[in-house]
């Protein structure tokens, strides 16, 4: 999760900066502002394989009972 939170601290501050520059310096047309769409398309990547890692809802509830069996294993006097 730090890269993807690191990807969208830094569009935030893109984003930022572009508003302090004020409303003649922001480059709204996403095809003319090459560095943000590359910051853009890096942070959508990064979501993409958070969401994969994390599975969805069923997939942590799978790896949760799986995690609660085996500690009941690991925790037995056997």
């Amino acid at each position: 999760m730090t890269p993807l939170k690191a990807a969208i601290d830094k569009v935030r501050t893109t984003y930022r900066d572009m508003h302090k520059l004020g409303h003649l310096r922001i480059r709204y047309v996403i095809e003319e502002n090459k560095a943000m769409a590359a910051e853009v398309e890096d942070m959508v990547k990064k979501d993409m394989i958070a969401q994969m890692l994390m599975g969805d809802e069923l997939k942590q509830d799978q790896f949760k009972f799986f995690y609660d069996t085996v500690k009941i294993i690991y925790d037995s006097a056997l």
